[in-house]
């Protein structure tokens, strides 16, 4: 683990064109939510997805790996859940997975590693 002093979510993650991949560190010191997570419901891809899921929903159950904060995990449960359907996120950092759960308590959540076998 390489100790970095930043309250930027970017120092932890890419640094000079190479994966730092702090995530944990990330998640315990951004002064800023990563990805401006919080705000993504009227990005284009996310409403593109939404759209292409449209045709498939509603889910019973739905699944997010990486799932960060949970965002994007909520909004899918709001847009394409069924009335009793199960949510479950994964993510690296278990402050993240802390963090996601306190924010959307219906969420399952889990840490997973997705580069290693788990």
């Amino acid at each position: 683990m390489i100790k970095i002093n930043s309250d930027d979510y970017h120092d932890f993650v890419i640094k000079d064109g190479n994966l730092i991949g702090e995530y944990e560190q990330m998640y315990q010191k951004s002064k800023n939510v990563p990805w401006d997570q919080h705000i993504q419901e009227d990005w284009l891809d996310v409403r593109v997805t939404l759209e292409l899921l449209k045709e498939f929903s509603p889910f019973d159950y739905i699944c997010d790996f990486g799932m960060g904060l949970g965002y994007f995990l909520d909004i899918l449960c709001k847009n394409y859940g069924k009335p009793q359907y199960r949510a479950s996120g994964y993510d690296i950092s278990q402050t993240c997975c802390k963090k996601a759960k306190e924010l959307f308590p219906y969420i399952e959540v889990g840490i997973m590693d997705l580069t290693k076998n788990n």
